[in-house]
């Protein structure tokens, strides 16, 4: 099955982009079942919808793109990221993400390289079809890139997934981790 062959090579898009910096060490991740999940993480995670519209409804805002590192070719374009709360300004998930730009409509492809704006926003701004497919929940030890970018003054495990967005011809459109900070409640405590 194309997403669980995908759940190792999606989890090392992050490891990637740690690569480039000298000294960083690979994320530290464990496979876990959806059940494991507590809420509000398991309502965030744990469907086929795309990610950007889950977290619009879920915190009430527009969400806006912070990208951290990228890297492009002809046909893909990966990047280290974080989605932000529009009024907020508040990180509201992690990851890296690879996109396949090849099988993407000319206008959808042009936005996606430009970076403003959230992939999930963009297909589904220009209709693009496609669903989810999960291929792992993770629980992720928020090394030092991870505390930065949802700015965690401590060391802690958070919840995530590595995920398999599938157009409607049945190819992969792109391959993601997206890693959510800690809840507002939680965020002294260590799930």
């Amino acid at each position: 099955m194309l997403v669980v062959e995908k759940r190792s090579e999606i989890l090392g898009l992050l490891n990637r982009f740690y690569e480039k910096v000298a000294g960083r060490a690979p994320v530290e991740a464990e496979m876990i079942e959806p059940e494991e999940i507590p809420e509000p993480y398991h309502h965030l995670l744990v469907h086929e919808g795309d990610m950007t519209s889950r977290l619009i409804e879920h915190h009430g805002e527009p969400i806006t793109l912070r990208i951290l590192q990228k890297s492009l070719s002809r046909s893909r374009l990966s990047r280290q990221l974080v989605l932000e709360g529009e009024r907020s300004r508040r990180p509201l998930e992690y990851g890296a993400i690879r996109i396949h730009l090849e099988d993407l409509p000319h206008e959808v492809r042009e936005k996606v390289i430009e970076g403003r704006e959230p992939l999930g926003s963009i297909l589904g701004a220009h209709g693009v079809e496609c669903s989810s497919r999960p291929a792992a929940f993770i629980r992720v030890f928020a090394n030092d890139p991870i505390r930065r970018a949802f700015q965690l003054p401590g060391a802690r495990w958070l919840y995530g997934r590595c995920n398999v967005l599938i157009g409607a011809s049945g190819d992969p459109i792109a391959e993601v981790v997206e890693i959510l900070p800690p809840a507002a409640s939680e965020e002294t405590d260590n799930p």
